[in-house]
């Protein structure tokens, strides 16, 4: 919590990079948020992530140029009938970090370890393992576990 911060403007800045070769996929972002405040120095508060995925089961995702993104990841082989559709493990890492001159919002960062398993090109479970620490001012540092999963269908 930055607390309330009166601005004058603000600007976004930020850049993204993604690769796909084969089975793996990397993605990464890096932004900042620059705050011009009434009366008070300029605020540069950060955040990003980076993240890799490989499907085990060598299938790949295919890039969409009109939108500049990856589509989803399509099992050759759809689960059913003695076939196991299409499985891929993750990694991620983010963070942000409210802290600047006197303003002492905390810094959070988190890694995350996925398990995805795409059933057809409709519908996959997603688990989850997130470990995360926030850094409070004061030296108050928090870190929680987290296990979650998710059922998506989509079309």
């Amino acid at each position: 919590d930055t607390g309330m911060q009166p601005t004058d403007n603000y600007q976004i800045i930020g850049g993204e990079l993604a690769a796909g070769v084969g089975a793996w996929l990397f993605q990464s972002e890096l932004i900042y948020g620059y705050l011009s405040r009434d009366g008070a120095s300029q605020l540069a508060l950060p955040a990003g992530y980076a993240q890799l995925a490989y499907v085990l089961t060598g299938e790949r995702r295919p890039y969409n140029s009109q939108a500049a993104a990856f589509g989803r990841v399509t099992p050759a082989a759809p689960f059913g009938k003695g076939r196991w559709g299409a499985w891929e493990v993750a990694g991620r890492y983010s963070f942000i970090d409210l802290n600047d001159d006197e303003v002492t919002g905390g810094r959070l960062q988190d890694l995350t370890l996925g398990l995805n398993w795409y059933l057809n090109r409709f519908a996959r479970w997603e688990f989850n393992y997130i470990h995360a620490v926030l850094d409070r001012p004061a030296g108050n540092e928090t870190e929680a576990d987290v296990f979650g999963a998710r059922v998506q269908f989509d079309f």
